[in-house]
């Protein structure tokens, strides 16, 4: 599929105002863009781009923060997991019953690895 397959028809477009205003353009958004530049200052326009462009980068920032976030969460998460594993792989040296043992730290561990994989859907 090539773009030039949805060319406009060819010939001049107008565009027509209520107020019998109209802009002449190659294209339909050519003719759009003579009445948006009569009507709207380029500074203005040039300042709505910006705008725009500030709001996509905030809301990026907010989306980046987001996630690192639940990365230091998992993070953390994984940390206390890994601990209470090593310390499992060691019950012999603890005094006492070993499973007992094991199922306690396992057991303060995994609550918060659930809520971690729970906050990102898994």
């Amino acid at each position: 599929m090539n773009h030039n397959d949805y060319q406009p028809q060819a010939g001049t477009w107008t565009l027509t105002a209520p107020n019998g205003c109209y802009w002449l353009g190659m294209t339909p958004l050519a003719a759009v863009r003579a009445e948006m530049n009569e009507r709207i200052p380029a500074t203005v326009q040039l300042a709505r781009i910006f705008a725009a462009a500030d709001e996509d980068a905030a809301q990026e920032q907010t989306e980046i923060a987001r996630l690192q976030a639940q990365v230091a969460e998992l993070a953390d998460a994984l940390t206390c997991a890994e601990a209470a594993l090593a310390d499992i792989g060691d019950a012999d040296r603890e005094p006492g019953d070993d499973v007992q043992w094991c199922e306690q730290r396992a057991a303060a561990a995994i609550p918060a690895v659930r809520v971690a994989l729970a906050k990102v859907g898994r």
